[in-house]
């Protein structure tokens, strides 16, 4: 039976299907405190899964032969499942060019300018530094700026695997914020770029291995900062900390692994965002 389970969740984390629901949960909970709309919420939470499919499995396929010595056992699930993965890519490639038609050109305007440095991922994933801001910076802009850019867009139910987020219930109010729209915006960044920043150093910090102990200890200082910038946030934003909470709390202990790395340390930013959900939607 466990060996069943590791195998579903190997196949959760090495399909990219885990990443993608990632972007999704943090696209949804930044939505919450920038927009009224819960379909605009649900729109760009959609298009940030569908997007998230195609741009990663393009990636893990095209530079296969270069992950084997980082990422061996996902390196083989993808090596073994090539065309299934494929498969995936048209799939979501398919539905995010129609959540982008629903979305609107700004919309699709920011997810290609997010695409254009992922071509050249290949190239700058050496450069440890380079790969953990670049990379960070693209989540966040796609995270805070698809919400904001979606607003005025509806969401049909579709017949595919994104529908059932069109039905997920939104509160149709946010409360008081004694902030303008741009400081949400920037408190928003700022708490999601420390816990993608931390999560990517010590993701990253020597793939093939353990983690270094300095650069565990930048990813945990770096969360930490996080957690205290949205807790010195006003009050409907302070749910947020969840985020970066989560991922410090899955940084204690953490010995690297490839299995650990991807669903322990990738796990905690879909768990934190989780609980920001449920923060929200049940206050």
């Amino acid at each position: 039976m466990s060996g069943v389970v590791m195998r579903c969740l190997d196949a959760l984390a090495f399909s990219s299907i885990l990443v993608a629901s990632i972007a999704a949960a943090l696209t949804l909970a930044a939505a919450l405190s920038l927009v009224t709309n819960p379909s605009a919420a649900q729109l760009a939470a959609a298009l940030a899964f569908a997007g998230t499919l195609v741009v990663y499995n393009v990636d893990r396929l095209r530079d296969l032969e270069r992950d084997r010595r980082s990422w061996p056992r996902r390196s083989a699930f993808v090596s073994r499942h090539r065309r299934p993965l494929s498969g995936l890519i048209i799939l979501a490639a398919g539905a995010a060019a129609v959540l982008g038609w629903h979305a609107g050109p700004a919309a699709v305007g920011l997810c290609g300018a997010v695409l254009v440095p992922a071509l050249f991922h290949r190239r700058l994933k050496q450069h440890s530094v380079i790969k953990a801001g670049y990379v960070t910076a693209a989540w966040v802009t796609v995270l805070v700026g698809l919400p904001v850019l979606s607003m005025g867009s509806s969401f049909p139910p579709l017949p595919i695997l994104l529908a059932p987020l069109a039905t997920l219930p939104l509160p149709t109010r946010m409360g008081s914020l004694d902030i303008p729209h741009a400081g949400r915006l920037a408190l928003i960044a700022c708490v999601y770029g420390a816990a993608i920043g931390a999560n990517l150093i010590a993701s990253n910090a020597r793939a093939g291995g353990r983690p270094s102990m300095r650069a565990l200890w930048g990813a945990r200082g770096l969360a930490a900062v996080g957690v205290l910038t949205a807790l010195a946030a006003p009050s409907p934003l302070r749910a947020l900390a969840c985020v970066p909470l989560a991922q410090l709390a899955s940084l204690i202990g953490f010995r690297g692994g490839e299995r650990a790395r991807l669903l322990l340390v990738d796990g905690a930013l879909l768990l934190g965002a989780l609980g920001v959900l449920a923060l929200r939607t049940l206050g």
